[in-house]
């Protein structure tokens, strides 16, 4: 089983995201911590959908914000993210 440590996004804008981003970590290993700094993301709701990496069994996704399924820490600071259908940031926490 892969193990994911931190993850930083730092200085980094992105318009006409189809979405913010989508972080899926394993039941049995989640993501340690995904962190996010001075992060502007601006999301195109008409933007094709798309299918996350390695993710068949999750619904096609778009225009929709930063989803974070099974990770320990969610850091974000100074985050921005506009445009989406719904919640900004959805974070499901590891157990």
């Amino acid at each position: 089983t892969p193990r994911v440590g931190t993850v930083t996004f730092r200085d980094v804008k992105a318009e006409g995201a189809t979405c913010a981003g989508y972080v899926l970590g394993l039941p049995e290993r989640p993501v340690e911590q995904i962190c996010l700094e001075r992060v502007k993301i601006t999301v195109d709701p008409s933007a094709p959908a798309i299918q996350p990496a390695m993710s068949d069994s999750v619904p096609r996704l778009r225009g929709v914000g930063l989803i974070a399924e099974n990770t320990a820490v969610l850091t974000l600071r100074d985050v921005t993210i506009e445009g989406m259908n719904g919640e900004a940031v959805t974070w499901t926490p590891a157990e």
